[in-house]
């Protein structure tokens, strides 16, 4: 855990995004940061918070990455699982309201010349949606 950061997420063997609670303590969660791949250590003790941390002692990895990245995943896989995501209100002009997809994509290729969106969705009315995540 670095600063602010508490790792609660982390990459389970099927490639699912799960929380610490959810797994075994230690070694045993057999669970791995979706940036780096590094085998990570579920730490569920009764002072700290709970969280993972990477396993090596001579890690290259940049933690801050590796938080950011799994919070990405993690938001895709909230998306493609739920497909629907809840849209701001935009300074009154647009409502607050719940975007519900009939088909949802991670990580497809979309034909732009800018860049490409995190997540590809389509409505129930047939309108394609491009998700992309930005962290500030």
């Amino acid at each position: 855990m670095m600063g602010d950061f508490v790792f609660s997420w982390a990459e389970d063997e099927d490639g699912k995004i799960v929380h610490v609670d959810s797994v075994p303590n230690g070694k045993l969660c057999r669970c791995r940061c979706p940036y780096c791949h590094e085998s990570l250590v579920a730490k569920q003790g009764d002072i700290r918070e709970h969280g993972f941390a990477h396993n090596s002692k001579d890690r290259q990895a940049n933690l801050s990455i590796c938080y950011k990245v799994t919070l990405y995943k993690l938001a895709e896989q909230i998306i493609y699982t739920k497909k629907q995501i809840c849209v701001p209100s935009y300074y009154g002009i647009f409502k607050q309201r719940d975007l519900k997809f009939k088909e949802v994509q991670i990580d497809g290729r979309y034909q732009r010349d800018d860049r490409q969106p995190d997540v590809t969705a389509t409505s129930q009315d047939d309108k394609k949606y491009l998700i992309e995540f930005v962290w500030s």
